[in-house]
């Protein structure tokens, strides 16, 4: 690749954490002056990214090129050396300053590195994107609300009308725990439908693990099922959507960044640390269904008729 003034972040999480480091990326992008953002990650979302200009390429961390930087007793191939000479500034969130993952990196190339520990600190409740913005020497907060516009992400016309568009359920998550009760999702659906609203449930691997095959067949009796293993997919599923409820799961992230009005949903993880951010978020802690109900409603009743 041509070397230009660049910032190379490297991660290594789960879905909803790259949405978060992506974010905080593109704030410290911002404030060096770096026009490049490129990713080195696990998470196939990345090409998502690319395809709408978000970053401007990605590598594969778990491909046989790059996961040698994780076999700590070998030497560092060259081609990786070659590739990290590249970039202005490289973050890593493999892990903090003194982990010997960091030092294996320092040793591969004379670029700065800054080295964040991805995790929150021990009864730190402020966002993780200010933990982060702190931790690289940054004061104050992050702006939560500095997401690309919605219409840059739709694959629909700017003059689609919107109340013709489906409200997208995700009653799932990476962990039982985080899951809003599968029944409620399942009463709100029902009450959305006699409202005479569009309905489509999203469910993944994560879901068919959780709640077994007996999940699709009653989400499916009640409204279409969006089976989607792949998240650039799934993301291109959101972009025809009115409104998406989910749990504090990878998806909801995903739609809160692309700018789709987002209720997500906590029930275990503290939403003042790890809720998506953007304008169009609105995050409830263990809600009642009346009250994500209504919230919905009053929602599509302000959303415009257009996309903007």
């Amino acid at each position: 690749m041509n070397r230009s003034s660049s910032l190379l972040l490297i991660h290594a999480g789960a879905l909803g954490d790259l949405v978060l480091a992506v974010h905080f990326a593109r704030q410290l992008q911002a404030a060096e002056a770096l026009p490049e953002l490129h990713l080195l990650c696990r998470q196939r979302w990345a090409c998502y990214l690319a395809q709408h200009q978000c970053i401007t390429s990605w590598k594969h961390l778990e491909s046989p090129n790059y996961l040698s930087l994780f076999q700590m007793d070998e030497p560092l191939p060259e081609h990786i050396r070659d590739y990290l000479q590249n970039f202005d500034l490289i973050v890593s969130m493999l892990g903090g300053k003194d982990e010997s993952i960091t030092e294996r990196l320092r040793s591969a190339t004379n670029r700065p590195i800054l080295a964040l520990d991805p995790r929150p600190q021990p009864d730190d409740t402020t966002h993780i994107l200010d933990q982060w913005w702190n931790q690289v020497g940054f004061e104050g907060s992050i702006n939560q609300n500095r997401n690309r516009r919605r219409a840059d992400f739709f694959r629909i016309h700017n003059d689609t009308d919107t109340t013709s568009l489906p409200i997208i359920i995700h009653p799932g998550s990476g962990g039982r725990r985080k899951c809003w009760p599968l029944e409620n999702f399942i009463q709100l659906a029902q009450q959305l439908l006699a409202a005479g609203r569009t309905v489509q449930f999203m469910i993944g691997p994560d879901e068919h693990e959780l709640f077994g095959a007996v999940l699709l067949s009653r989400l499916s009796a009640l409204a279409p099922v969006i089976e989607e293993a792949d998240p650039c997919r799934a993301s291109e599923r959101l972009a025809s959507a009115a409104e998406y409820v989910g749990n504090d799961a990878g998806m909801t992230h995903v739609a809160a960044f692309i700018g789709l009005p987002t209720i997500s949903i906590f029930t275990a993880t503290d939403p003042r640390v790890w809720r998506p951010v953007g304008q169009t978020v609105i995050t409830l802690t263990s809600p009642t269904i009346e009250q994500v109900n209504q919230l919905l409603q009053q929602r599509l009743n302000d959303l415009p008729n257009a996309v903007e």
